[in-house]
């Protein structure tokens, strides 16, 4: 699945849901279910993304978020690097 450009495991996508806010959490998870290819997200839900990630300690989602900060689409400001 590609999330705002950056291509995510599916079942990564299931493990971020679980880690961001209900609203953003079930929306991921719906496009889980529906099969949806591309999430296109508002920069508060990239934020919210990152902010989940920050203390994560999983190797998996550690990678997700370098790939999320390496994509331009995902640079939201210049405290993100």
């Amino acid at each position: 699945m590609l999330l705002c450009g950056v291509a995510v495991d599916d079942r990564l996508v299931l493990q971020l849901a679980g880690l961001v806010d209900p609203m953003l959490g079930t929306r991921l998870v719906t496009a889980y279910r529906l099969r949806r290819r591309v999430v296109p997200l508002t920069s508060a839900e990239q934020q919210a993304i990152l902010t989940a990630l920050e203390d994560e300690p999983a190797a998996s989602l550690r990678e997700v978020r370098d790939a999320f900060l390496n994509n331009d689409a995902w640079r939201l400001s210049d405290n993100l690097r």
